[in-house]
């Protein structure tokens, strides 16, 4: 079966920004997010599944930081990040 790197399809159809991404392919979870283009694309909310990651949970969350992301929280499994600059953008929206 052919298949094409996320952000391949992603290029294609011109995607920039994404409001929620849930990635859960068991173990290669950091392996896919470093395939993604990200000086060309946003995800505002991403939900990981760590369980298997090779590097663990604290590898996906430095590397998420590294990109401006904050981490949320976790619920199992689950690691929750925000992009940084959003949720700095509607904290000032409350205020």
């Amino acid at each position: 079966m052919d298949a094409l790197p996320l952000h391949s399809i992603l290029q294609a159809l011109n995607v920039t920004m994404i409001d929620f991404f849930s990635l859960d392919v068991e173990g290669y979870e950091l392996k896919v997010l470093k395939t993604l283009s990200w000086d060309r694309l946003k995800i505002r909310v991403l939900c990981v599944e760590t369980k298997f990651v090779p590097e663990g949970k604290s590898g996906v969350i430095s590397y998420m930081q590294s990109l401006g992301y904050q981490h949320l929280g976790n619920h199992h499994n689950d690691n929750w990040f925000g992009w940084t600059e959003l949720l700095n953008e509607t904290r000032k929206e409350k205020v």
